[in-house]
């Protein structure tokens, strides 16, 4: 019992030496070189700035996803046409966004990922597959995305150039400013998705986020992006318009040089 009691005694002496140390060497540290904490709080800043900086340059350029661990790629080219000819209003209209219809779709170059089931992606969004898409040359050899949930409702879709940009700038826009073409592109997704539950489980979400006080109207995401805070992240090709409502957001994407909207995003990704 006696040598247990020792072993705990010593044990206790050097926790409380080093402890000792280590706070008084932290003290020091803050009474005599304040610049020391300074420059590790500046670093710190410095990462924060940076992973800021990926993260809104991953908004405005989502093909990104396809770099992720959240992906696995499979033998899934097939699965696009499918989709397609199970519900082809759907997915025609949402072609239809970027100017294109199927048979600009059906002879492209498709890569299938499927989003790993661990995934907040997966498990938060029920996200489940994603298009890589690169079309003919008759269309520029443009890129495409299309990401689908677990009832093959399109939830991002978006289609650009090959062109790429290092100049990047981000700012706020108040909603009176926004342009009259985005509430046509807003007005038009709505239409699109009017009948289909997924849409209605992310007005529903939106919702929840309006101001308490607030008179809500009718759901939609054309009335409710009145209620948001946009800001747009943009290069020289493509703009990303964000709508972020409380913790909910919904993206349009704007290709810059055809002067036209190309593409959303609907998963209600967090902030």
């Amino acid at each position: 019992m006696k040598w247990r009691e020792m072993i705990i005694t010593a044990f206790a002496c050097v926790f409380l030496i080093m402890a000792g140390a280590f706070g008084f060497s932290f003290v020091y540290q803050i009474l005599f070189h304040p610049d020391t904490i300074i420059e590790n709080d500046s670093e710190g800043s410095a990462e924060w700035q940076f992973e800021q900086a990926v993260y809104e340059r991953d908004i405005l350029n989502p093909f990104s996803f396809v770099e992720e661990e959240t992906l696995l790629q499979i033998d899934g080219e097939y699965l696009l046409s499918d989709f397609y000819h199970i519900n082809t209003e759907l997915y025609s209209d949402v072609f239809h966004l970027a100017g294109l219809d199927w048979a600009d779709i059906e002879n492209a170059n498709i890569t299938t990922y499927e989003f790993r089931s661990d995934t907040v992606e997966y498990r938060n969004y029920g996200l489940r597959l994603l298009f890589d898409i690169v079309l003919g040359e008759e269309n520029g050899n443009n890129s495409m995305m299309i990401v689908a949930d677990k009832e093959e409702t399109p939830l991002l879709f978006m289609c650009k150039g090959l062109n790429g940009s290092e100049s990047f700038i981000s700012y706020s826009v108040e909603y009176a400013d926004l342009p009259s073409k985005l509430f046509d592109y807003l007005a038009e997704i709505d239409e699109i998705f009017e009948s289909y539950s997924t849409y209605h489980l992310c007005i529903n979400a939106i919702s929840d986020e309006v101001p308490i006080g607030e008179v809500r109207p009718p759901g939609s995401l054309e009335e409710y992006c009145r209620y948001g805070e946009w800001q747009v992240y943009s290069d020289s090709f493509v703009a990303a318009y964000v709508c972020i409502i409380g913790d909910k957001n919904f993206i349009l994407y704007y290709d810059i040089v055809s002067d036209i909207f190309c593409g959303y995003n609907i998963a209600l990704n967090e902030f």
